[in-house]
C-alpha cells in the first residue's frame, strides 16, 4: 500500500467518525428543538386567529346591538311624534279668544284658534274692522289640513297649509304653526331633508312660539333619520337648555337617560 493511499484511507476513517459525533448529538437536538418551536407556533397561530374570530364576533354583535337600539330610538321618538300630532292638532282656545266669527282669528295670538267640529262655520269669511286680510287666518281651511293629517293624508295637508300660509304676510304670527305642521307633513312623509328646514325656520325665526320646543325635538328625530347625529346632539342640547320645563324637552331626556 503507498504512502498516498494509507494518508487518503485515514483521513476517511476521522471524516466518518467526526461526522457521526457531530450527527447523532448535537444535529438530532437541534431538530428536535426545531419541530418543538415550530409545534408552539402552530399552537400560538391557532391562539390567535381564534382570539381574532372572538374580537370580530364582539364587533359584529356590539353593530348589532347599536343598530337595535338606534331603531328602537327611532321608534320611540316616531311614537312621540304621532302623540304631539294628536294632541296639538286637538288644541281648542277657549271660546272668549275668538272673534265674531268662528273660522277667522281676528287677534295676534301665540297659538291658532281652530273652533271645534261641533261650532257652526258661516258660509261667508268675516273680517274684523283694523284687521289687514294678510294677518287672518282662515280656521275652517286650517281646520281641514289638520284633518288631513289626522287621517294620514300628509301630501294633501302640506298642500293645504302652504296655500294657507301664501295669503298670510310674513309677519302673520300663525307663520310659526304653519311651518311647524309642514315640517311634520315632511317628516311624515319621508322628506326629511325638507322637514329639518322647516323645524329650524319655527326655532330660529320664532323661538319665542310655543311651537319651537316641538319643533326641536322633531329636528332632532330628522337629524337622526339623515345620520346627522352632530346636528342632533346640538338640537337636543338647544332643546334641554332653552326649553328645559316644557314636554319636548322632559321627553327628549327620558329618551337618552
Amino acid at each position: 500500500m503507498s504512502y498516498r493511499l494509507l494518508l487518503f484511507l485515514v483521513f476517511v476513517s476521522l471524516g466518518r467518525l467526526a461526522w457521526a459525533d457531530f450527527g447523532d448529538l448535537p444535529y438530532s437536538s437541534k431538530m428536535v428543538e426545531l419541530e418543538d418551536m415550530v409545534e408552539h407556533q402552530k399552537g400560538e397561530i391557532v391562539s390567535l386567529r381564534s382570539r381574532l374570530d372572538q374580537v370580530q364576533l364582539d364587533i359584529l354583535n356590539s353593530r348589532q346591538e347599536q343598530l337595535v337600539e338606534h331603531q328602537k330610538l327611532v321608534g320611540q321618538l316616531s311614537d312621540l311624534q304621532q302623540q304631539i300630532i294628536k294632541l296639538s292638532s286637538a288644541h281648542v282656545v277657549n271660546s272668549d279668544k275668538c272673534v265674531s266669527a268662528p273660522h277667522i282669528v281676528s287677534k295676534p295670538v301665540s297659538k291658532v284658534v281652530v273652533e271645534p267640529y261641533s261650532n257652526p262655520i258661516p258660509s261667508q269669511s268675516v273680517i274684523s274692522e283694523g284687521k289687514s286680510a294678510e294677518s287672518l287666518l282662515d280656521s275652517r281651511s286650517y281646520e281641514k289640513a289638520l284633518q288631513s293629517m289626522r287621517s294620514g293624508h300628509y301630501r294633501g295637508a302640506l298642500v293645504s297649509f302652504k296655500d294657507i300660509k301664501s295669503k298670510l304676510s310674513p309677519n302673520s304670527p300663525h307663520n310659526a304653526d304653519l311651518n311647524y305642521w309642514m315640517g311634520t307633513a315632511y317628516y311624515l312623509l319621508g322628506e326629511y331633508k325638507d322637514a329639518i328646514e322647516f323645524f329650524s325656520n319655527v326655532y330660529e325665526r320664532w323661538p319665542e312660539s310655543e311651537r319651537a320646543p316641538d319643533a326641536l325635538f322633531n329636528l332632532v328625530n330628522s337629524y337622526y333619520q339623515t345620520n346627522q347625529k352632530s346636528e342632533a346632539k346640538i338640537a337636543g342640547e338647544n332643546l334641554v337648555k332653552n326649553y328645559p320645563h316644557s314636554a319636548a324637552a322632559k321627553s327628549l331626556s327620558k329618551l337618552t337617560l
